[in-house]
């Protein structure tokens, strides 16, 4: 009788975020914003317009500008956390009509699947600024000051840490360095191969 399978719920994928976290070789990068710098020491909030992050600050410092304006966050080549805007409603009240923000929620994102996250959960806050924490500064970012009620969570940013390869062979390197380019080296190896046999 072939074996059960564990069914997963959300916080399986939320602790698969918080695993890669703990990879010192998993870069996180954050992919939009929600404010730009448009001058000296000014900022404007888009709202629901995300923009792309700088790179550059004036007086603020750059990377702590981009923690603080997130929309979403890539971890690794395959985990992405993004913020979701709920549609705003119009509320009418006897002295006029509004529209009324109804604020956010969360997606995650993993090879686990996908799960979402109302935006006051405790556990996933904890992993959306312990990603923010690493993106500001990776070598020194902050691991404590993080509550978790979820086990599995807590259990995967209390497990152990993966430090990181310095040691890449040549070809690792290699290999690393196409797909930094965007390039799949199985695809460049099926065309060389294609086109090699052409010309003998």
């Amino acid at each position: 009788m072939p074996a059960k399978k564990t069914k997963l719920d959300k916080y399986d994928i939320l602790a698969d975020a918080m695993r890669a976290l703990r990879d010192e070789n998993e870069e996180v990068i954050v992919e939009t914003l929600n404010s730009k710098n448009t001058g000296y020491n000014t900022w404007f909030y888009g709202g629901r317009k995300p923009q792309l992050p700088v790179k550059e600050g004036m007086t603020f410092d750059a990377r702590a500008s981009n923690r603080h304006y997130a929309d979403s966050i890539k971890i690794g080549k395959d985990i992405s956390i993004k913020r979701v805007y709920r549609p705003r409603a119009r509320v009418k009240t006897d002295t006029g009509e509004y529209e009324v923000d109804l604020g956010w929620y969360y997606v995650v994102r993993t090879k686990l699947g996908e799960a979402k996250f109302h935006s006051q959960d405790a556990d996933f806050l904890s992993v959306w600024n312990f990603a923010l924490s690493k993106y500001e500064d990776p070598e020194h970012y902050h691991y404590g000051g993080y509550h978790f009620s979820n086990k599995k969570v807590y259990e995967a940013w209390a497990g152990p840490m993966v430090r990181k390869n310095t040691k890449l062979s040549k070809y690792d390197k290699a290999m690393k360095q196409l797909q930094d380019l965007g390039i799949e080296p199985r695809k460049l190896a099926e065309y060389i191969e294609k086109h090699y046999q052409k010309d003998k």
